[in-house]
């Protein structure tokens, strides 16, 4: 069995090595011969399990903030979107909910840090990943994406099947991201704008949400 051993980037606190189980199972990151066009996170020699799907979903989450905050939203910040999002589409390929995909984050958490404190994700950050899963998976089932099994239409617990929805639409319709956000700030009246300001917050989380579901169509389609 030829075996590969990904080294990621380095995380706050996180000791890459735990990325993967053990050396005998490793993910790598290459289009799978079984799904004409995906490109996700499969095993080099080996199927993938819950366990190290779930891991790499919480790592490629880590790298994601750590791109963002050492890097700013340039190429190192959306390959780690990307890694996130391939995750996440294996996920989804191999017939996850979102419930039973939580859960099993939840059993397989990857504690960081030092032995006697170990360091997990916070509440709102699990809610945050929970919330990007979401989109893709609402994102593979607006543009009809195969799945191993056939499931209840993805759960909806935040509202978001309309973005997905208006940016999916846009992407068929050519636009690009940058395209989008312009249209949407001209379509803004005065009295938004100046709601806006007030949350800056609120438009970055927007805007970071809107690029996970333009992403996740382009990965597809370009696979």
């Amino acid at each position: 069995m030829r075996l590969s051993y990904v080294q990621y980037p380095p995380f706050v606190g996180v000791d890459w090595r735990c990325a993967t189980r053990s050396r005998t199972k490793q993910f790598v990151l290459k289009p799978t011969r079984m799904r004409r066009r995906s490109m996700h996170w499969i095993y080099a020699g080996a199927e993938s399990s819950g366990k190290d799907l779930c891991n790499t979903l919480e790592l490629t989450y880590r790298e994601v903030w750590l791109m963002l905050m050492s890097k700013g939203t340039g190429d190192d910040y959306q390959d780690a979107l990307k890694k996130f999002i391939s995750a996440a589409i294996a996920a989804y390929e191999e017939g996850y909910s979102l419930a039973s995909l939580n859960f099993e984050l939840q059993i397989y958490e990857i504690p960081t840090g030092d032995i006697d404190q170990p360091i997990t994700l916070s509440q709102s950050d699990k809610t945050s990943r929970t919330i990007w899963i979401q989109l893709v998976f609402l994102t593979l089932e607006a543009i009809g994406y195969q799945r191993i099994t056939q499931h209840a239409p993805t759960e909806d617990p935040y509202s978001l099947r309309t973005l997905v929805s208006t940016v999916t639409e846009a992407y068929r319709d050519g636009y690009t991201l940058q395209g989008l956000k312009l249209e949407r700030a001209m379509r803004t009246s005065s009295s938004e704008q100046a709601q806006s300001r007030i949350s800056n917050s609120a438009a970055s989380v927007q805007s970071q949400w809107m690029r996970i579901v333009f992403l996740t169509n382009q990965l597809v389609n370009s696979a």
